[in-house]
């Protein structure tokens, strides 16, 4: 599910992000098999532009239709909280949320970075983020603060990563960057015996310095 943020503070990104994410999925849909596509906005509030399909076309259309709505603010976590509730609802495999999100505009949700983890927890969902950032938020409200925390530390415990840029001319490249990784994974299963103790988190590492990993610190 690629989730966008088309608040009032997206206006600028609008051309980028059509390109971005029409190039995402794309690249996405060359994968054999190919993953179901939806595409679902949340500035004002969620809407579902592009319900999760086998074909690409649906998702693809809504993207090429991406525009900003104006005097809105962003819903993001509520839109994670909504698909992680769609996705639990389908029994999705290995299910994936690629987002986009613009740091400048303000944040209503009302859930918390820790309702966030376990709703992805509870799907065994990964979060991966084009977070278009500000250099300087020193007044942040209390949902911003959640948001950021999700942007941090829940993302990347969900075996994803938050991709920030400063210029709207940088996000058709980090979607690249991150269908890049997203067809380039590897589903790996660790096996343990019966009688130990059901483990509460995973920990990957490489002794690579020049490889990062991304993995889900949370068993399934």
């Amino acid at each position: 599910m690629v989730l966008i943020d088309d608040s009032h503070a997206s206006q600028a990104s609008i051309p980028f992000l059509r390109s971005g994410v029409t190039t995402l999925i794309k690249k996405m849909a060359a994968m054999q098999p190919a993953p179901q596509f939806g595409l679902m906005t949340f500035g004002d509030r969620p809407t579902k532009r592009a319900e999760l399909s086998p074909a690409a076309g649906p998702a693809l259309d809504a993207a090429e239709k991406l525009f900003a709505i104006a005097g809105t603010g962003s819903y993001f976590l509520q839109a994670i909280g909504e698909t992680c509730k769609e996705l639990k609802k389908r029994s999705a495999v290995n299910p994936i949320i690629v987002a986009f999100v613009a740091e400048s505009g303000p944040e209503f949700s009302n859930e918390s970075h820790e309702q966030i983890s376990e709703a992805l927890r509870s799907v065994g969902a990964s979060l991966w983020v084009v977070d278009l950032s500000i250099a300087d938020q020193p007044d942040r409200t209390t949902e911003e603060h959640e948001r950021a925390q999700v942007l941090g530390a829940v993302t990347l415990d969900s075996g994803g990563l938050t991709r920030t840029v400063i210029s709207t001319q940088s996000i058709d490249p980090a979607f690249s960057s991150l269908a890049a990784v997203l067809t380039s994974r590897y589903l790996v299963t660790y096996a343990r015996p019966e009688q130990t103790i059901p483990p509460s988190t995973v920990v990957v590492t490489t002794k690579r310095s020049d490889v990062r990993l991304t993995s889900s610190r949370w068993p399934r």
